[in-house]
C-alpha cells in the first residue's frame, strides 16, 4: 500500500474536486489506466486543504493516455506532497 499526503495550493481546491467529480463520472476509463497501472484500488479523501492519498497495487508507471495526462497535470497545479511518517500499516 502506498500513503501520500498533499496540501491544496492556494485557490485550486474548486480545480480539484472538480477533477475529482470528472474522475468519477469517467469510471470506466480510469479502472482500465488502473488494470494497466496494476492497481487494485485507489482513494483519495479530502478534509480541509489536505487530501490523503491511499493506493493498493504494483503502480507501474502510467501511459500517456489523454485521462493520465491530465491528472498528472492536475495534480501538479493543485496538490503539494507533504511529508508524513507511517505509524502503522497491518495488513492480513
Amino acid at each position: 500500500m502506498k500513503y501520500k499526503i498533499f496540501k491544496i495550493k492556494e485557490g485550486k481546491i474548486q480545480q480539484w474536486k472538480d477533477w475529482c467529480i470528472f474522475l468519477n463520472e469517467h469510471k470506466p476509463e480510469v479502472l482500465e489506466t488502473l488494470k494497466e497501472e496494476k492497481v487494485t484500488r485507489e482513494c483519495a479523501v479530502l478534509r480541509g486543504d489536505t487530501v490523503f492519498y491511499f493506493m493498493i497495487g504494483e503502480g507501474h508507471p502510467s501511459s500517456d493516455t489523454e485521462l493520465n495526462i491530465q491528472h498528472r497535470k492536475n495534480v501538479k497545479e493543485c496538490l503539494e506532497p507533504v511529508e508524513g511518517e507511517v505509524l502503522f500499516d497491518f495488513n492480513l
